[in-house]
């Protein structure tokens, strides 16, 4: 049976932590917005400190021939590109582009070349170094995709019926959303990755359907059909969510607790109990430390071999190519 990651089952964990009786004076959305602040200025920040790759994702773009700029905002979703790298669509092949500095797009500003060599990011907007004429290219971002706002379970869907041919999705939508929204979906199960990002609603039918235009990142393929997943991954229920946020807490199974204290100790301290509040800060501190020693060693402890003499780090590597 599949652990329950949603947003439904933190807020049961934090009140049980935090004692919290039924009527509570907080609302779920308060709590919720507690939990999400605890997570980005705590959690988050220890998380990348021993697992810095944790959100990186990675997506091929096309090149269109002198168009100059890509916007990243969609790309990255909040966080950062980490590197690019040029492929030629026929082969597959990829070689790194190096980055370069913003003063560098002016002084390429009037020149074109067949493929690009480098890049520069100004604000959310990636310049391609010189402006390529060919196609027959993609480039290749990774990027940090930091998790989106939580939300309640509520303000999103599970869908029941995906028709990736009219785009239509099906499910209990809410009523609040409308066209022109932005949507994303993400699997409920580690690691918590994107089914689509950036979808936008071009019809709604409160509670039934919406239907979205094709998603800037990944394929509507990849969600659920008629209610079940793809064999390969059958317990994991998507559920869909407006842009920038989520229903699914998108940590680590053993970086769970270590949020829930956080903000059971937070919920505490709103609510005037500070001595208790105390006394989950220490068990929140306790967990985090333990955790980023337990996760500081990356590569375990692994038994010597001998060294291949065929390895490209043997032969060398120069500009994204291996050479004898």
């Amino acid at each position: 049976m599949a652990v329950d990651y949603t947003t439904t089952a933190l807020l049961a964990a934090i009140k049980r932590k935090a004692f919290m009786p039924s009527a509570a004076s907080l609302t779920d959305t308060e709590i919720l917005t507690i939990a999400d602040e605890e997570m980005r200025s705590l959690v988050l920040p220890a998380l990348l400190r021993v697992r810095d790759d944790y959100y990186v994702e990675q997506a091929d773009y096309p090149i269109v021939p002198n168009d100059q700029t890509m916007q990243v905002q969609t790309i990255v979703f909040s966080g950062t590109v980490v590197a690019c790298s040029l492929v030629e669509d026929s082969t597959g092949r990829a070689w790194e582009l190096p980055r370069v500095s913003i003063d560098m797009i002016d002084r390429f500003s009037a020149q074109t070349s067949g493929i690009p060599g480098a890049y520069a990011m100004q604000g959310e907007t990636l310049y391609l170094l010189p402006t390529p004429t060919n196609s027959g290219y993609s480039v290749r971002v990774r990027f940090e995709r930091l998790p989106g706002r939580l939300v309640a379970t509520s303000a999103a869907f599970q869908p029941t019926l995906v028709d990736s041919t009219t785009g239509v999705i099906t499910g209990t939508v809410p009523g609040a959303w409308n066209i022109g929204a932005r949507l994303s979906s993400w699997h409920s199960q580690p690691p918590f990755g994107a089914a689509f990002m950036d979808a936008r609603v071009t019809a709604v039918t409160a509670s039934t359907d919406v239907t979205v235009s094709a998603p800037v990142m990944g394929s509507l393929d990849d969600v659920v059909y008629n209610g079940a997943a793809p064999a390969d991954r059958r317990d994991y229920p998507d559920y869909v969510c407006l842009w920038n946020e989520t229903c699914v807490v998108p940590l680590p199974d053993s970086w769970h607790p270590a949020l829930v204290a956080a903000a059971a100790a937070a919920v505490l301290s709103t609510q005037g109990a500070q001595s208790q509040a105390e006394r989950l800060y220490a068990e929140r501190d306790a967990k985090i430390d333990l955790l980023i020693g337990a996760q500081s060693n990356r590569i375990r402890h692994q038994p010597k071999v001998a060294f291949n003499r065929e390895s490209p780090l043997r032969r060398g590597f120069v500009r994204g190519w291996y050479v004898r």
